[in-house]
């Protein structure tokens, strides 16, 4: 594992930040073309495998920069978040981009309730998912999220998959999963744990000290091309 703060110092160079963004924005204005082209295309060309093909490399050209626009942004970790809302979006998004390949469901005991980073924690579920499913030699994978608070802050489990190393896929995110979820986690003072079939992201309490106010706001991001889901899991 590396150094979670050499590479938090990287990302947060005044260069580093500007370069990477200045790449994302032409990654995404570039694939943004090709997808409009392939889509115009679809109803003509005869190769429908060649148009998907190059639909999924866009879709890791996208997620690259995603994944680097992330990295690189300053992380809001104050945000109030009622956990079992913010989980039901996730598996509406996820379900709404893998279908039938991953069913979903989350428990709850109690509601649950902490301050984090959403972007980052939502990176950090996704990128779990896409794990699990990646190294899932059965048709559907079924898996299971559920919550819990503790005197040292909120414990988020992932079950149901295996995440073991695998280092055969020609997708540099993918290799590198434990060291692209560690570093997010990071950012947000969380602490990952592995075990045979589960993933536990344990979340400190807010040392803010600001009283923690929720709202009823919810954000679905919908199945469309510009949504994070299709983004991070379109290439699957």
């Amino acid at each position: 594992m590396y150094n979670n703060e050499d590479f938090a110092d990287f990302f947060k160079n005044g260069f580093t930040s500007e370069y990477s963004n200045y790449c994302s924005g032409m990654i995404r204005a570039a694939v943004t073309g090709i997808m409009a082209a392939c889509g115009s295309a679809k109803d003509y060309a005869s190769e429908n495998e060649y148009n998907d093909h190059i639909r999924k490399q866009c879709s890791k050209l996208m997620r690259t920069a995603e994944i680097c626009s992330a990295l690189t942004e300053e992380a809001n970790t104050d945000e109030a978040v009622n956990i079992g809302e913010f989980i039901d979006e996730i598996i509406r998004g996820i379900k709404g981009i893998l279908g039938s390949r991953c069913d979903m469901s989350y428990i709850e005991e109690r509601p649950c309730y902490m301050r984090t980073s959403k972007r980052i924690l939502r990176y950090i579920i996704i990128e779990t998912v896409r794990k699990m499913v990646e190294n899932s030699a059965e048709s559907k994978l079924d898996v299971t999220f559920s919550a819990c608070e503790t005197d040292s802050g909120t414990e988020i489990k992932i079950s149901g998959g295996t995440i073991a190393k695998d280092e055969n896929r020609n997708d540099i995110f993918s290799n590198n999963y434990f060291n692209i979820v560690e570093l997010f986690a990071f950012r947000i003072n969380a602490k990952m744990v592995y075990n045979e079939n589960t993933v536990t992201i344990c979340l400190p309490v807010s040392s803010s000290g600001k009283v923690l106010e929720l709202r009823s706001k919810k954000n679905f991001f919908g199945a469309d091309n510009n949504s994070v889901y299709r983004l991070m899991l379109g290439d699957l």
